[in-house]
């Protein structure tokens, strides 16, 4: 694997249409050298010059015949699919996932989206955008709800989800066997797919 110069030689770049990586890395003052490119085509002009990439979307795997200095790939998001850990790994390119980084985002998201539904927010928007007034309702089934005492069921049991619900007095279990057979299914259907032409049929 290729090993990063001194943080004198050092240069990061990061690399995304819309996060404001620079700015935020700026506050740090740590006093390395670093840039920040918002397309594809400015950083395939410039990925000759780093050391350290970080960025999501932008990444194409042709670009690592043009980057002789790259070291290391911190992607910053969950997901490295579109990272070819085969040819990377050739060109002694590490990438690292930036798996439960936003984990207490997504978790608040969910949360949201929850309220939201529970007490009809869409519904309530939509109303006070027409200027209308809903009125009084009498079926249950129709009216705001609250959270109290149902049961919130989270496949894999996020750590952060479950405090979160623990706080609105929801009952929390978890689908760890379900979350563990649809692993185990896609495991087998990427095997599948890496078998193709082989003849075997997956079962």
């Amino acid at each position: 694997m290729r090993s990063l110069p001194p943080k004198d030689k050092l240069t990061i770049c990061f690399a995304h249409v819309a996060y404001r990586m620079g700015e935020r890395f700026a506050l740090r003052d740590c006093g390395l050298k670093w840039f920040e490119l918002r397309t594809l085509d400015e950083l395939k002009a410039r990925i000759a010059e780093l050391d350290v990439l970080l960025c999501s979307g932008l990444w194409r795997n042709e670009l690592i015949p043009l980057a002789p200095r790259l070291a290391l790939i911190q992607s910053i998001s969950a997901g490295t699919d579109q990272y070819s850990r085969e040819a990377l790994g050739a060109a002694g390119i590490r990438v690292a996932s930036a798996q439960g980084a936003n984990e207490r985002a997504v978790a608040e998201h969910a949360i949201a989206l929850i309220l939201a539904l529970a007490r009809k927010l869409p519904q309530a928007r939509d109303n006070q955008a027409a200027k209308t007034w809903r009125g009084m309702i009498g079926e249950i089934a129709r009216r705001e709800d609250e959270l109290g005492g149902k049961t919130l069921v989270i496949v894999g049991l996020g750590r952060i989800g479950a405090r979160l619900a623990h706080g609105l007095a929801l009952r929390v279990t978890a689908a760890v066997a379900l979350l563990a057979a649809l692993f185990a299914h896609e495991r087998r259907v990427a095997a599948h797919r890496a078998q193709v032409g082989s003849g075997e049929r997956l079962e």
